[in-house]
């Protein structure tokens, strides 16, 4: 990645971003990330890429506040996969299935007075339609199968 920054942890823990040439917090990472900048972390002084480590820093700390992402259930299902023989299986589906969950979500696009519930919807209406199209079910089939 040509446009990747790359962003330095000296030893007293502070994150150094080259391509500003200031210190940062994680709290900015986290802004990066979500505003889709690539960027790399390295130990300073041995030059190890610890991106992983510092997103995880950060997962834990979003995981910590009140709104969580992963229920308990799914924590242990992640915690069971690892070492399994299907860890690389779920490793590929996971991030198969997010790709496509953030294609989804850039192509329903919002409006300023769409509310969550409104967003959700029409992309669950989508992912049904496309699902039917691979699958090759006729609309309403799913609907049968549930009442």
């Amino acid at each position: 990645m040509a446009d990747e920054r790359l962003v330095k942890k000296y030893p007293n823990r502070r994150l150094y971003d080259t391509s500003q040439s200031r210190y940062i917090t994680r709290d900015e990472l986290r802004e990066m990330v979500c505003d889709d900048v690539a960027f790399k972390v390295v130990e300073q002084q041995s030059g190890e890429d610890i991106t992983r480590s510092i997103l995880l820093q950060i997962f834990l700390e979003q995981e910590s506040a009140r709104q969580t992402l992963l229920s308990t259930e799914t924590l242990t299902h992640f915690v069971r996969h690892y070492g399994a023989t299907t860890q690389s299986g779920l490793a590929e589906y996971l991030e198969s299935s997010l790709r496509f969950f953030k294609q989804r979500q850039c192509q329903i696009g919002t409006t300023p007075e769409d509310t969550p519930l409104e967003c959700w919807m029409r992309l669950g209406k989508q992912n049904i339609k496309i699902w039917q199209e691979m699958t090759g079910a006729a609309p309403g089939t799913e609907e049968d199968h549930h009442n």
